[in-house]
């Protein structure tokens, strides 16, 4: 039996492809791929903030406040950077100079502000993917 995603093409639109990093996204297409996975991100950044600051058991405000944003940020680094990596994977991208030196760009925006590192993740996707041999 054959697999319908390997027979079929896969449309790109808005939520219904969101984990699918090969497909070619509108700009509409891939904002709502920058909003999904912000959303996701900011999530999980604030559980993992939650989750250190009760784990260690601090109590002091402005500390559990530093904690939670220091281990937040560590998270959002971690998703952003790995989003446009499995997007340079999925579309083969590591030959190209321009996508790598993209990578330096997620890179810094993820440092110093976490989530936003994803910017640079949607507009690769607004692109239309090279073809491979």
């Amino acid at each position: 039996m054959t697999n319908m995603q390997d027979t079929q093409p896969v449309k790109a639109g808005g939520f219904k492809s969101v984990m699918d990093f090969k497909s070619p996204r509108t700009p509409l297409a891939a904002f709502g791929f920058y909003a999904f996975h912000f959303v996701v991100a900011l999530l999980l950044c604030g559980l993992a903030g939650m989750i250190m600051v009760m784990a260690l058991g601090v109590t002091d405000t402005e500390a559990a406040y530093n904690l939670g944003m220091r281990s937040g940020r560590i998270i959002g680094f971690i998703y952003a950077t790995g989003i446009y990596v499995a997007i340079l994977s999925a579309r083969k991208l590591w030959k190209e100079l321009w996508y790598v030196a993209g990578l330096l760009g997620v890179v810094i925006l993820a440092i110093f502000s976490g989530v936003i590192g994803l910017i640079p993740s949607a507009v690769v996707m607004a692109r239309k993917p090279k073809e491979t041999p």
